[in-house]
């Protein structure tokens, strides 16, 4: 279940969202659409909390995403059109980069790695330049 009460994001002088509501009942498969600078983007990072609104509140499972958001990024994943890459590394390398910053060492480490790699069917790429991999590819690590 999500719930989106009174959220509004503003920068600086211009409001992205405002006043924004919506309820999403579990199951429910909802897409966002509309134009350039509509706040879709910015809704979608609030959701997973990436970014605190101006005002207003989110719930996702009855958890109010600005009291929880570690819980929240543990919940939902989130894939933006531009993909940041560190283009020198290889996909092994730019997992373990990741894995660090989650605090996975030693063994789980390298485990959790091939396991992903599997996961999304990108072993034979592990020593792979992520720069050469396809868009696809890189959405996929």
């Amino acid at each position: 279940m999500i719930k989106i009460q009174h959220v509004s994001k503003r920068y600086r002088k211009v409001d992205a969202l405002k006043d924004f509501n919506l309820e999403i009942p579990p199951g429910a498969i909802y897409g966002l659409i509309g134009p350039n600078g509509a706040g879709k983007t910015t809704l979608i990072r609030i959701l997973a909390a990436l970014l605190t609104p101006t005002t207003g509140q989110v719930w996702f499972d009855n958890e109010e995403v600005s009291q929880a958001p570690g819980l929240i990024q543990r919940k939902v994943g989130y894939m933006p059109d531009f993909f940041g890459v560190y283009p020198d590394l290889t996909a092994v390398e730019y997992l373990e980069f990741y894995a660090g910053i989650h605090a996975i060492s030693g063994k789980k480490r390298a485990n959790t790695i091939k396991d992903l790699l599997e996961l999304v069917d990108l072993s034979s790429k592990g020593e792979t330049p992520v720069e050469t991999l396809s868009r696809g590819m890189k959405q996929r690590l």
